[in-house]
């Protein structure tokens, strides 16, 4: 990506930042936060700062003993360049009320930190989990995966790598990734301290996920937990199809604008690619969708493919198409009653697929 093309990639990313923010905080003006769920807030998981902060909630123990929790870890969309913790922070809270812990965290976005940044982020909060999830009530045996939009790829793509050996060979054999840029500056441990950063947000970041992005391997920590079913909302799963072949700006921003036809960019869409690596041991996925999504022709697709894998797949498609509100990632509208209906029908699922892991 030349100057020039990085500048208009950033003021596009800009515009849509400031008109979704706009959006968002309109729809959430008003909506107090519950008193049960206790948070914990901004850790850290990996080294680059802000991006990496991240915060647990949890539903308030009744009897004053807090248990070990089935885990939700969230995975925010916005079209890979916009979004993060704080912005999903009520919809998190609202699940974390129906009975589960959850992980919400931030990643960094593109077109600063395009393809591999964000990955690895991902790669770092489940690394995280993976080593310190019981010392905070976190059951690493019953994990769930939930994203929307641009975050309900990303779940697919890491619900993938958990679950296929053969996409987990091609990252580890790719990483270190040659030519892997971004603008987020690194810390160490040390400079965490320096910076008066509290020692107990950073000290059980596991070493390996202090690596910066351009010395780091991709060890995926699928030994160390267990991820029992997914929620996809509202996204996009057949990238090559989908985005790249319709020339989607905003993936090809994350994606870094790769030259057409070079190594790189034929390495970086082998690495994108986990719809071509899902078996029958993706996890049970709960796929959704709403009548007025711009992305609803993904949704019935993803399902078919999944069912034809042997995979436990349940697909809502909610709303009806004079139900304008019922739009693209409606379910964070807790406003709405759709959202709960939802939000509820996608933690019954859990349950079951928890209850199921425990007999």
């Amino acid at each position: 990506m030349t100057q020039e093309q990085f500048d208009e990639a950033l003021l596009e990313a800009e515009k849509l930042r400031t008109g979704w923010k706009i959006s968002d905080d309109l729809r959430d003006e008003g909506l107090e936060l519950p008193g049960d769920v206790k948070s914990i807030r901004s850790l850290l998981y990996g080294p680059y700062g802000h991006w990496n902060l991240f915060d647990i909630y949890l539903p308030k123990a009744q009897d004053g003993k807090e248990a070990i929790l089935p885990v939700i870890v969230s995975i925010h969309g916005g079209g890979w360049q916009y979004g993060d913790k704080e912005l999903y922070r009520p919809y998190c809270m609202s699940l974390a009320q129906r009975g589960f812990a959850v992980v919400s965290f931030n990643y960094r976005l593109a077109p600063e930190d395009p393809f591999p940044a964000a990955f690895l982020d991902v790669n770092r909060m489940f690394a995280w989990i993976a080593r310190n999830g019981e010392r905070f009530h976190l059951d690493r045996n019953r994990v769930f995966i939930v994203g929307d939009s641009a975050g309900a790829q990303m779940a697919s793509w890491y619900a993938t790598l958990l679950t296929s050996a053969s996409f987990r060979e091609l990252y580890a054999s790719s990483f270190p990734l040659a030519g892997a840029r971004h603008q987020a500056v690194p810390f160490t441990k040390e400079q965490y301290g320096e910076a008066g950063i509290a020692e107990r947000l950073w000290k059980d970041i596991p070493e390996d996920s202090m690596v910066p992005d351009e010395r780091t391997g991709f060890t995926v920590p699928a030994d160390r937990l267990h991820v029992r079913g997914v929620a996809l909302n509202c996204g996009v799963y057949d990238v090559l199809t989908n985005m790249v072949n319709e020339v989607d700006s905003y993936f090809l921003h994350f994606l870094g604008e790769l030259a057409e036809e070079s190594d790189s960019r034929k390495l970086t869409l082998k690495l994108v690619d986990s719809y071509g690596h899902q078996t029958k041991d993706f996890p049970p996925a709960f796929i959704m969708s709403a009548a007025n999504d711009f992305l609803l022709p993904c949704a019935e697709p993803m399902a078919d493919h999944l069912k034809a894998l042997g995979v436990k797949t349940s697909l809502h498609i909610y709303g009806q198409k004079h139900q304008l509100f019922m739009g693209h990632v409606f379910h964070v509208n807790l406003k709405l009653r759709e959202a709960a209906v939802c939000n509820d029908e996608e933690c019954a699922f859990f349950r079951s697929l928890a209850a199921d892991s425990s007999s």
